[in-house]
């Protein structure tokens, strides 16, 4: 498929996003984290049709970037709110501790049997170790909206699962931007010495910064868009011309606005309406650039990467349901509800793929898709019993949960 073609198919993809990003309609013909598109850019990529080649990903790489950026500020700005509301500082604490054990646990395991094999030199091994635990890191409170239609009862379980995932995006970002202080540095990218990685995160505050003061006490929505999307946009030229992580300044970024805006309700109801026509025509086109593995000790890696997400977020779950009286009883169903993902993760395996290319990229964005694919038939499944339990009647469990 020429890139004309291909460029039209991807517009009428986002058309089809913006479509799904109606709830009621979403939840009949999509799934949470869009990974439906990805099996479909397998599908129609150069393992199976041959629609789509490697070549014509590679022209709209530029494109792609920007949605990933733009898709990491949307999760800045909604970082610790659900439901319109800010997730109570408990369970804020409480995703970010999981997030971070999810994390540790994943790189512990990717990094040591990556050394056993003799899978490439260490800092190869530490830049995987590093992807796969930011792509396994976090759940998605894109999922509970999706299984919910977004009414999730004041202190029911479906909302303390949101609350904790929209609390465990930043261990995620975090280690996205501990890949810039491993990543070797193309020649011509701006030598800032060791802590040049951080560069990044400082323009994101400033950045963020700006864009709040220009949007001032008044929004004017023919004002809103320029000055965002020509922030984002900036954030991401900056990004790749002085060569560090994407991800991390863009949600930085976000983040700032959230904070510091007196408009930040109505710019996040604003965003979040771009966020699936965007994601969609991302996913389709990392599937394109899906390679499976071609080696046992391949499979291997991905094989434990996953497991131990599984193994952390039932632990997790077990955990919530001993300390917190109101959830006693539910420990399988929280962890088996907690394995869903949303399409961050897919873009955070995208962002590394393009920053790292080569056998890292690759194995990170099947260890995403892997992730992603366990989560929604898994995971998926037990949110939207949980859902149907509550919309069902009185929610004995889980009421109370925080106050």
């Amino acid at each position: 498929m020429n890139p004309f073609m291909a460029f039209v198919a991807l517009l009428v993809l986002a058309y089809m996003g913006g479509l799904l990003s109606d709830t009621r309609i979403g939840r009949n013909l999509g799934l949470a984290s869009g990974v439906e598109y990805v099996m479909l850019g397998v599908i129609v990529g150069p393992h199976a049709l041959g629609f789509f080649q490697f070549e014509t990903v590679l022209v709209f790489e530029p494109l792609l970037l920007l949605a990933v950026g733009w898709l990491a500020a949307v999760l800045g700005l909604q970082y610790g709110r659900y439901g319109g509301e800010r997730v109570p500082l408990v369970l804020l604490l409480w995703g970010i501790a999981i997030a971070l054990a999810c994390g540790a646990g994943v790189f512990c395991a990717v990094y040591r049997l990556a050394r056993l094999f003799h899978w490439a030199d260490q800092r190869a091994c530490v830049l995987l170790g590093l992807g796969a635990a930011a792509v396994c890191s976090g759940s998605a409170h894109q999922a509970v909206r999706w299984a919910t239609g977004g009414q999730s009862e004041e202190r029911s379980v479906s909302r303390v699962l949101g609350c904790l995932g929209s609390a465990d995006d930043l261990p995620p970002m975090v280690l996205v931007a501990c890949l810039g202080f491993w990543a070797p540095r193309a020649p011509e990218a701006f030598d800032g010495g060791t802590l040049f990685p951080l560069m990044g995160v400082g323009l994101g505050l400033v950045l963020g910064a700006t864009v709040a003061a220009l949007l001032g006490g008044r929004l004017e929505r023919s004002e809103f868009w320029p000055v965002l999307l020509g922030a984002v946009f900036l954030m991401v030229g900056l990004a790749l011309r002085l060569g560090v992580p994407l991800l991390a300044p863009a949600f930085v970024l976000g983040l700032v606005v959230s904070i510091l805006s007196p408009h930040r309700q109505v710019i996040r109801e604003l965003v979040i309406e771009t966020e699936r026509p965007l994601l969609v025509p991302s996913l389709l086109l990392a599937g394109v650039l899906v390679d499976i593995p071609k080696s046992r000790g391949e499979w291997i890696l991905v094989g434990a990467a996953v497991g131990v997400r599984v193994v952390v977020q039932f632990l997790a779950g077990f955990l919530l349901a001993a300390v917190m009286r109101p959830l006693r009883g539910q420990g399988r169903h929280l962890g088996q509800a907690m394995l869903a993902t949303g399409g961050g993760s897919l873009v955070i395996a995208l962002a590394v793929y393009f920053g790292q290319p080569g056998h890292v990229g690759r194995t990170v964005l099947f260890v995403a898709v892997v992730a992603t694919l366990l989560g929604e038939l898994w995971g998926g499944r037990a949110l939207r019993r949980i859902s149907a339990r509550e919309q069902a009647g009185p929610v004995s469990e889980g009421r109370e949960v925080v106050s």
